[in-house]
């Protein structure tokens, strides 16, 4: 393989390589960024109620939305993961959640879910962050689970079994013995194939892209005359 030939496969490799970009996330003001009027000003600016986006759950209470800045008395309050608000996901009670239905799914695909989690004020107490993936129509469970926070903001990561239909609801709540915890933020829920055999419609492009380029070197090259 000449070296016109050898860098048109590498350029190849590289596009389809690009084409694998992270996928987009799914939902809507998943760090929180947007969400009702605040109470108060300055160091006493919080935001009771559910964000932009999002949708309360019956049973449970409603959120806070917290701001960088805003502050408690003496704990020493954590600064968002993402951006410069994140949830108290268990407002003024012991529980509080909210849920999101996401459509236009492909049945049979998996769905990605991170999402960041910690302990945000120094005198919260052990707390725990649980998620649910429902099929929006059947209510089926399509997986579950939950885990305990800890005093730095830590990433976790989960999938959801392969989904029935075309849509699914993800319910996130918040469990704790005192009023301030667990703290939620950046959530990030991707889809993908089953199988991981098919590549997106960007990638199928940059292929195609990559193989003509390569074919237009070999017909140039079984065209050329011979050198002696």
């Amino acid at each position: 393989m000449n070296s016109k030939l050898a860098g048109a496969a590498l350029a190849f490799c590289v596009l389809a390589q690009g084409g694998q970009a992270a996928a987009a996330n799914l939902l809507t003001n998943g760090d929180f960024e947007d969400g009702p009027a605040s109470f108060g000003t300055g160091s006493s600016a919080y935001y009771r109620g559910i964000p932009t986006g999002w949708s309360g759950v019956a049973g449970y209470d409603v959120v806070d939305i917290v701001e960088d800045g805003y502050t408690q008395g003496p704990p020493v309050l954590k600064t968002a993961e993402s951006g410069t608000h994140f949830l108290d996901m268990n407002g003024e009670g012991s529980s509080g959640a909210i849920s999101q239905t996401i459509s236009g799914l492909t049945a049979g695909s998996i769905l990605d879910l991170s999402f960041w989690t910690t302990k945000w004020a120094t005198n919260s107490v052990s707390g725990a962050v649980q998620y649910a993936f429902y099929d929006a129509v059947t209510n089926a469970d399509l997986g579950h689970g939950g885990l305990f926070v800890g005093s730095d903001w830590a990433q976790f990561t989960t999938s959801s079994a392969a989904i029935t239909g075309t849509s699914v609801r993800l319910v996130l709540s918040g469990t704790t013995a005192f009023q301030a915890g667990p703290g939620l933020d950046n959530v990030v829920l991707t889809s993908r194939d089953a199988v991981g055999g098919v590549p997106e419609p960007a990638t199928w492009g940059l292929m195609i892209m990559g193989f003509g380029g390569i074919g237009a070197i070999l017909r140039r090259r079984q065209g050329a005359p011979a050198i002696a």
